[in-house]
């Protein structure tokens, strides 16, 4: 991986505290995907045309990111995070598009010689890279998308945006959820809502693309198995429903979202099949609503654990009479 300038120009080789990072990050997903080798693949597509841009301020004084539309540069603020992600090479080909992934560093936002100034944040926005595709090829109707995670935009020759789908919520919500995994941390403060969803999820081991699976995965109709496979295994919301999932701090506060929350765990445990299973899978859950009452409320995380306990004892018993009738 190469690293450039405001400009774009290149300034050689990525430090090499970074890169022992990010190659440590595709392996890790790499192992959680359990190896398969076109989505090992297809990360590895992903970090090549990957590019790391030392962003720096603009004209106005705030610090901005730059993007390269078929070779016109143009220069975005980048706000106040420490790094972010972006699409910033894009050039329409007469198939498709190509794309080059920014992941633009705020100028002294981070320490290389100090892990602790970006293991906490810089994790999260490569994990996005690795999630980001990288072409797009128009179809019969002259019509292509882009890919980042779990959402899915449509576009014709044009440029002209016709269609807006999947989950900018669910997308952070994994993203955050490997950070974690990955700093071996339970619960940052971003993204709490999706996170915990995304946790729930990624305990699920029904037949079909996993949730992970479905992020990393460049194919668009990965995406929509999986929702249509989460409809068809939970029958207390839509799948529409957890596509719409929301990034917001408030969302703990919405009573709706604890349906959410309890398809979730309906559609995890319904893909559990032994009782060791059903015990893990509690005792991560019981984890992270200890954390959920430490940043919210006691009886948020107490009410996330009274809809869990009687759903895992139904299935127990499921389970057990399976068992001895087949004995």
């Amino acid at each position: 991986m190469k690293q450039y300038n405001i400009n774009l120009d290149m300034l050689g080789d990525i430090p090499e505290q970074y890169n022992n990072l990010f190659q440590s990050q595709v392996q890790f997903l790499s192992n959680l995907v359990g190896n398969k080798p076109e989505l090992v693949e297809t990360m590895k597509e992903r970090v090549d045309n990957t590019m790391l841009i030392l962003c720096s301020r603009g004209e106005n004084g705030r610090v901005v990111r730059p993007s390269l539309y078929n070779g016109k540069m143009y220069k975005f603020e980048m706000g106040n995070a420490g790094a972010c992600v972006a699409n910033t090479v894009q050039m329409q080909h007469e198939d498709g598009w190509k794309f080059m992934t920014g992941v633009n560093i705020r100028g002294g936002a981070y320490d290389i010689n100090n892990p602790s100034t970006y293991r906490s944040t810089l994790p999260h926005e490569f994990f996005h890279a690795l999630s980001k595709n990288i072409s797009s090829t128009f179809d019969s109707n002259g019509i292509c998308y882009t890919k980042s995670g779990f959402k899915i935009t449509k576009y014709d020759r044009q440029d002209n945006e016709i269609e807006n789908k999947g989950s900018d919520g669910l997308t952070e919500g994994v993203t955050e959820m490997l950070a974690n995994m990955f700093n071996n941390t339970i619960q940052n403060p971003a993204y709490s809502f999706p996170t915990f969803i995304a946790r729930i999820l990624h305990c699920a081991k029904h037949k079909g693309p996993s949730l992970l699976e479905a992020y990393v995965s460049k194919d668009e109709k990965t995406v929509e198995t999986f929702f249509e496979n989460f409809g068809k295994f939970q029958n207390i919301i839509p799948a529409d429903t957890l596509a719409s999932i929301t990034t917001s701090e408030n969302a703990w506060f919405d009573e709706n979202n604890f349906k959410t929350i309890e398809a979730c765990l309906q559609y995890t445990i319904n893909s559990l099949n032994t009782v060791p299973e059903l015990q893990a899978f509690y005792d991560s859950v019981k984890q992270f609503t200890i954390n959920i009452a430490c940043r919210q409320r006691q009886s948020m995380g107490q009410k996330v654990h009274d809809m869990l306990v009687p759903k895992l004892n139904a299935r127990k018993q499921a389970i057990l009479a399976i068992e001895e009738a087949s004995m």
